[in-house]
């Protein structure tokens, strides 16, 4: 039903609310595939009555292929948004983990941090950064920096690790 909304929000040319619709169907995707293990697959005996291969049942086939197009069309759409829309990363995402081992640029100031994390989304989707936001108080003023990918990048489905950075020197982490 939701697809179908989309699909008219499309056709009406409701970006914002398409974008916004787009997003609720991926979420709803990544929480099924959470929720999804090897024992909703069939399996396939040979000869000798033991199981050789797993095959996906019909509805995870209709799963797979149902949020293709949406996904591909979520770039150029966002692309003209109005406002940006933010969504939690855990919607999509799981097991998210920043190794706090700073690796520093070597010819120039700044540093970067690994971020690993686990994609929910059975189709690759392309991002135009990653971004993430540190932040902490220092002598009782709020502070905050921002680390960046260096481009676009493809997220594909399973564990993805993606190095961020900011030229801002000094910086210490603490655990």
């Amino acid at each position: 039903m939701l697809t179908l909304y989309a699909h008219c929000l499309k056709q009406l040319g409701q970006n914002n609310d398409y974008v916004r619709v787009i997003l609720k169907i991926l979420a709803k995707k990544a929480a099924e595939s959470v929720g999804r293990c090897s024992c909703h697959k069939k399996s396939v005996s040979n000869e000798q009555g033991t199981s050789s291969a797993q095959i996906p049942s019909d509805s995870d086939r209709t799963h797979m292929t149902g949020t293709t197009e949406l996904a591909a069309d979520l770039l150029p759409y966002s692309a003209e948004l109005q406002h940006e829309i933010s969504v939690p990363m855990d919607r999509y995402f799981s097991n998210v983990l920043v190794n706090q081992q700073l690796r520093h640029y070597e010819d120039k100031d700044g540093f970067q941090l690994q971020l690993s994390f686990r994609c929910l989304l059975e189709e690759s989707i392309p991002i135009q950064n990653a971004r993430i936001k540190i932040s902490g108080t220092l002598d009782g003023q709020p502070r905050e920096i921002w680390l960046e990918s260096d481009g676009p990048l493809t997220l594909k489905p399973g564990l993805v690790r993606i190095w961020v950075g900011s030229n801002v020197g000094g910086f210490c982490l603490k655990s």
